[in-house]
């Protein structure tokens, strides 16, 4: 429909929680590169693409079910809502409401914002998004 090539494409999934990770998962088994991922305590990024079978065994082992501590070659902090703004053909939105404003949403770059949380999206940003990028 898009004309979208997803191989390959890249992703970035903010929410890393049950929706979220396998958001990431199913994008990386897929053959898309997902570049970045984040959670209540903070997010990973790597333009060469993260390890997410690392990672969600990283995070089903930690107590508190989280990204923080997670370490790996190549990927660096990102917060969340610089996560939001990386060059990615998919964005998941998959974790809290009100990501995506009137503030922010002139600088999302996904080609493909695919909400996966509660209202990720206030209403005034979701038509300015549609003109630049599918919803």
């Amino acid at each position: 429909m898009l004309g979208l090539e997803l191989k390959g494409a890249a992703v970035a999934v903010q929410g890393f929680g049950n929706v979220g990770s396998w958001a990431a998962i199913l994008s990386h088994e897929w053959g898309m590169k997902v570049i970045g991922v984040s959670d209540v305590s903070g997010g990973l990024y790597n333009p060469e693409g993260l390890n997410i079978p690392a990672i969600a065994a990283y995070v089903q082992k930690h107590p508190k079910r989280i990204i923080e501590g997670y370490t790996e070659p190549g990927a660096e902090p990102i917060s969340n809502s610089a996560l939001l703004e990386l060059p990615v053909v998919v964005l998941f939105p998959a974790a809290l409401e009100n990501v995506i404003t009137a503030d922010n949403a002139g600088r999302i770059k996904a080609k493909i914002v695919a909400e996966l949380a509660n209202g990720p999206t206030t209403p005034r940003p979701t038509r300015s998004c549609t003109r630049t990028a599918s919803m």
